[in-house]
């Protein structure tokens, strides 16, 4: 009898529910999922065959999906799956990746959403590596969080089994959101404390170049003064001394030579590219 009302409350959700389906003429339709109080009537041990009913159905919606709305249809899967089990690791690390869809040109969609299942998961899972590397792409790439992706990438590289190129990835992270200090601070403290040649060498690097964007910094600050007050951007370091917008001429702590480009940013002759990628301004 048991074993008999468990089928039927299966055949019930199963009624109750559709993996997104592939359509080109008829109106989306986002999955019609059963309530959660519903579902959290039954006993624990059904709720996990439950979660993994729509886990088969996610990964169907999944490998059927075209749309925007199809793989936005995927989160309410995975959203379900771990409401009624949490610890559905699975879920969070192969529906989250999947949600967001590329519209051209960089201009993603579902990013939310994905942001949004990976925070839920390491709230579940704080020391799961994966999980927390993909919550800081996400914040980093899609939403532009340099300062939360370089706080959760430098938390994760204290786990045991991180990757040892996360410390030196924090620190670029930092630099990106504007806190070079912060990343100044970690890459000392790493400098410091490590007895590996190889990863002291790495660090000696890292500050130098965190120093040097410091200085770029405060080149660029004074430029933009300049430019409010003489109309025009200045072409040589000598003339932002002279105008006392730099206190003094500033070295390179790489010994490459310093100079302003045409478009008011400074740059090192030493260093190829800048820890700070500058984005084009958009209206």
């Amino acid at each position: 009898m048991r074993s008999f009302l468990l089928l039927l409350c299966i055949a019930v959700v199963a009624a109750l529910s559709r993996p997104p389906g592939k359509s080109v003429k008829v109106a989306h339709r986002p999955p019609l999922l059963p309530r959660e109080e519903f579902l959290h009537i039954l006993g624990a041990s059904h709720q996990q065959l439950i979660a993994d009913y729509f886990w088969i159905q996610a990964i169907q919606g999944i490998g059927t999906a075209q749309t925007v709305e199809e793989y936005r249809d995927i989160f309410d899967y995975a959203d379900l799956i771990t409401n009624l089990d949490r610890n559905f690791i699975s879920a969070y690390r192969y529906c989250a990746p999947t949600i967001p869809v590329n519209l051209g040109r960089e201009v993603w969609v579902n990013t939310a959403e994905s942001t949004q299942l990976l925070e839920k998961g390491v709230a579940v899972a704080p020391r799961d590596i994966f999980l927390r590397i993909l919550l800081a792409y996400n914040h980093s790439y899609y939403h532009k969080h340099y300062q939360r992706a370089a706080e959760l990438l430098e938390e994760t590289a204290k786990l045991p089994g991180s990757p040892r190129y996360l410390p030196v990835l924090a620190t670029r992270l930092y630099a990106q959101s504007g806190h070079v200090e912060a990343g100044l601070a970690l890459a000392h403290s790493l400098f410091e404390t490590s007895d590996d040649p190889q990863t002291q060498q790495t660090f000696e690097r890292r500050i130098k170049e965190l120093e040097l964007e410091r200085t770029l910094e405060s080149i660029d600050a004074a430029a933009s003064t300049y430019l409010k007050r003489e109309g025009r951007l200045p072409s040589r370091l000598e003339e932002l001394v002279a105008k006392g917008d730099l206190p003094a001429m500033p070295s390179d702590p790489l010994g490459g030579h310093l100079t302003i480009g045409s478009d008011g940013q400074s740059k090192s002759s030493a260093l190829a590219r800048r820890l700070i990628v500058y984005e084009p301004h958009q209206n």
